[in-house]
């Protein structure tokens, strides 16, 4: 009877022990997600280089928490070359975080730039995974976003650019 509740006790000591380390990691669970199945950043001088733009909306009446996962041709996270934006009354976005994780408020809009290093040439080709959350576990569609590429070129005479943008999720929420 004894190594019954010894065991017993044992078992609910080691759930205990696994379940806080899980709440102190920060675990984020989302509620939903879309993949951006192509990323590309490529930088060879600050005139010549192509970089990766996720526009993120919020469509709801309440913030959302928001990650998101960059991975280069590797497989390896690459997130941390991720910087968050927003619009301002002057001629450059509002620098918000660095990272993936951030939060973005009703009815509000943020940009993900992906720039690589911007201080030596990089290529990188990868894909990216949107996701979010919210304090009410009943809402089911939160963001809207659109996935966009520029590119700038230049060399002694010319000097061009080009962009092309897609729809995340087929342009419905997600």
């Amino acid at each position: 009877m004894v190594k019954f509740i010894h065991a017993g006790l044992m078992s609910a000591v080691m759930v205990v022990m696994m379940c806080g380390g899980a709440f102190a990691q920060g675990i984020f669970v989302p509620q939903g997600s879309a993949v951006v199945s192509s990323v590309y950043v490529w930088y060879n001088t600050a005139y010549n280089k192509d970089l990766s733009y996720l526009y993120l909306t919020n469509i709801t009446n309440q913030s959302v928490q928001v990650k998101v996962s960059v991975y280069n041709h590797d497989g390896a996270d690459i997130s941390n070359f991720g910087t968050v934006y927003t619009g301002s009354s002057s001629a450059s976005p509002t620098y918000v975080a660095a990272g993936g994780i951030f939060e973005i408020p009703p009815y509000s809009s943020r940009m993900y730039a992906v720039y690589g290093t911007q201080t030596a040439q990089t290529v990188i080709y990868g894909h990216a995974n949107v996701e979010w959350s919210s304090s009410d576990p009943q809402l089911k569609k939160a963001l809207m976003g659109v996935y966009r590429q520029i590119g700038q070129g230049s060399n002694t005479k010319h000097q061009g650019y080009f962009s092309h943008s897609i729809l995340l999720n087929g342009g419905q929420p997600f």
